[in-house]
């Protein structure tokens, strides 16, 4: 079955350095004083519709510290006008956003508690469609670097090839992939992003037993850690990034997501891998100090300013 769907601009743009494919989500936020218990119903204080997702998070934060983005994903006809107008205005490449007919845009329900517990419970919407749809082909086969979110993995595997990849499931490592998919897409990717609770499903995904055996097959696995920072495994050894100090916390939400946009940002610069861990803790400490994945957007100058003050040599 063919669906009727369009691009959500015809504008496409050469030589991005980042292409993000992931989701665009509407994060919708309910605010819990704590997690109901089975059989047990609780009020919820705000309830906040925010946008969210990992490509658009990554895409947002990466384009505001300068780095030429360009994101591939579905959504609804429903897209929200708002969401599409903060995206270009950013200057994000949406060519490859595809709005699907018919089709919701994903949403994504976050419950979140004042202690910083989050739950999840995702709608697929357009980004669960079985239908034929385009795969990213144009900013796929020019961009630079191509990092692989949540997802389709039979569309992804098919997508990119034989190029080049950073390979990121995020949540959706507990639900979406199989042993054989996932072996596939980390086996072809030079990186594996991921956080201690999605760890443990890739091991158990891989029949592996520790971080740096499952580094020997991708090359390098990055796994964030929260308030004790970021390690990052290789064939040869363990290298531990401490955490970046958190001026005013407000939410984790999109913190992850911020942490990729950062460590991007130094990569385009020609960073060591040690320094792009740093430049991406950094990041997250300023995102954490906004509401939503994107409440707290920074230019580059701010992020190297709070690199500075955390990692730099006059620290």
């Amino acid at each position: 079955m063919k669906a009727a769907w369009k691009r959500l601009t015809s504008r496409r743009r050469k030589g991005n350095f980042l292409v993000v494919l992931g989701h665009i989500n509407v994060d919708v936020v309910y605010e819990l004083s704590k997690f109901p218990v089975r059989g047990q119903s609780i009020n919820t204080g705000n309830v906040r519709e925010l946008f969210g997702g990992t490509a658009g998070n990554i895409a947002l934060h990466a384009s505001a510290l300068g780095l030429k983005t360009a994101i591939g994903c579905y959504v609804g006809s429903d897209f929200n006008a708002g969401f599409r107008k903060l995206l270009i205005e950013s200057g994000v490449d949406c060519h490859d956003v595809i709005m699907v007919e018919g089709e919701r845009t994903p949403r994504c329900h976050i419950f979140d508690t004042p202690d910083g517990e989050q739950t999840y419970i995702i709608e697929q919407g357009a980004m669960a469609s079985t239908r034929d749809l385009p795969l990213w082909e144009d900013s796929i086969s020019e961009g630079s670097v191509i990092h692989i979110a949540t997802g389709d993995p039979d569309r992804y595997i098919r997508a990119v090839g034989k190029r080049s990849y950073s390979f990121d499931p995020g949540q959706e490592i507990n639900y979406r992939y199989n042993a054989v998919k996932f072996r596939k897409l980390l086996d072809g990717a030079n990186i594996f992003f991921t956080n201690e609770i999605e760890m443990k499903m890739a091991l158990k995904l891989t029949g592996t037993v520790s971080e740096q055996q499952l580094a020997k097959r991708c090359g390098t696995v990055i796994k964030t850690e929260g308030s004790r920072g970021t390690a990052i495994f290789q064939e040869d050894g363990v290298t531990r990034v401490p955490a970046c100090r958190v001026k005013n916390y407000v939410d984790t939400i999109g913190a992850g997501d911020a942490f990729r946009a950062g460590y991007y940002a130094a990569m385009e610069k020609g960073y060591n891998i040690v320094k792009c861990v740093e430049f991406g803790n950094a990041m997250a400490s300023i995102a954490i100090e906004g509401k939503g994945g994107v409440g707290s957007l920074a230019g580059y100058r701010q992020l190297e300013k709070r690199w500075k003050e955390n990692y730099g040599p006059s620290r």
